[in-house]
């Protein structure tokens, strides 16, 4: 545990953890190949929920709300900056369904509030 860490922080990785695993394990049945949408990909629950995509096998698309933390998406998480989008600025759907060849998302975790969190119907 870092020296600068208080208990309560450390207290939440385990269940942004656990969240992660009940959403992609148990609630959609997160297979091999497929695709999913992580928004704001770079808080603790984003981070816990890339891992849980990754060791499944699928292919994570993400949002990230500031060019910094996009760039973080790269390494270590190795998102192709194809697969990485502006949180703030959600695409349009013709856009992500370009981005997945016409397949859309298989799942999509959303943590956003406000004016973003609606899905865009075309």
């Amino acid at each position: 545990m870092p020296d600068d860490a208080s208990f309560i922080d450390m207290a939440t990785i385990p269940v942004v953890l656990a969240s992660a695993l009940y959403v992609f394990r148990h609630l959609a049945r997160l297979q091999v190949g497929e695709t999913v949408l992580i928004q704001s990909a770079t808080s603790g629950l984003g981070i816990a929920a890339m891992q849980v995509a990754q060791l499944a096998g699928a292919t994570i698309f993400a949002t990230a709300g500031s060019e910094q933390k996009r760039v973080h998406l790269g390494e270590p998480y190795r998102i192709p900056p194809s697969h990485i989008y502006d949180s703030r600025k959600v695409p349009n759907v013709q856009q992500l369904l370009h981005a997945t060849g016409g397949r859309g998302f298989d799942v999509v975790l959303n943590t956003l509030s406000g004016p973003h969190h609606h899905s865009q119907t075309p």
